[in-house]
């Protein structure tokens, strides 16, 4: 895939996730907040339907792709900022922009700025682990029902959990203008949470590595 190719893919994929983000608000903004951590997960299963990137669903697999995929990581870490920055911005100029839903974005931007950048790496990297979880899952088995219930389960329990997803928190921030008056703050968090994402997936990639590599015998000992 050419880097023009990848770009759009990541655009796309961060738009996805303004669908997800949109929905986790919606519920926020009504006391619904466990039920929209489920509804969630649709924008991970459009991203995964579709093929496209998003650099939480690709930096777990970095060691198994040439170094060249170091800057396709980069490419779709811009393009899903683009995309969901862009989406957050737009989402401003609707009706969603008023009222209560305006208001549940803003508390969810906040959160996350006023938040110790410790606290964001170690929130991260509990949503990246997840988030693996939910793409090998996607990838690995063979039953649609498995497949879909592992993303949402996996997805699901993060956002509830208050685990920091690093595309996510781009829609927040943008959303709640916080771009605007927090810049330096916003781009550090960002790449806080990139690093808290990417130990996480990558552990458990290593993890599932390892334990995978083992084969056991019939007598239940490794052979």
């Amino acid at each position: 895939m050419n880097y023009i190719k990848l770009l759009i893919s990541a655009i796309f994929a961060g738009l996805m996730l303004c669908i997800g983000c949109s929905v986790f608000i919606g519920a926020v903004a009504n006391d619904a907040r466990f039920i929209g951590s489920f509804f969630f997960s649709v924008a991970l299963i459009l991203i995964l339907v579709t093929g496209t990137a998003l650099y939480t669903g690709q930096i777990g697999y970095v060691f198994e792709k040439k170094p060249s995929f170091l800057l396709d990581l980069l490419v779709i870490w811009i393009g899903n900022l683009i995309g969901a920055t862009g989406s957050g911005y737009l989402l401003r100029l609707t009706r969603s922009g008023l009222g209560s839903f305006y208001q549940a974005g803003v508390a969810l931007s906040d959160a996350r700025l006023n938040d110790s950048y410790l606290s964001l790496f170690v929130l991260a990297i509990f949503c990246g682990m997840l988030v693996f979880l939910a793409v090998d899952g996607y990838k690995k088995f063979e039953s649609p029902f498995v497949k879909f219930a592992v993303v949402i389960l996996a997805i699901g329990s993060f956002v509830a959990s208050g685990f920091e997803h690093v595309v996510a928190d781009m829609f927040f921030y943008a959303f709640a203008n916080a771009w605007g008056t927090d810049f330096w703050k916003v781009l550090l968090s960002l790449l806080v949470m990139t690093a808290g994402n990417s130990l996480g997936s990558i552990f458990v990639w290593a993890v599932l590595k390892f334990v995978r590599g083992k084969k056991v015998s019939s007598s239940g000992r490794e052979a």
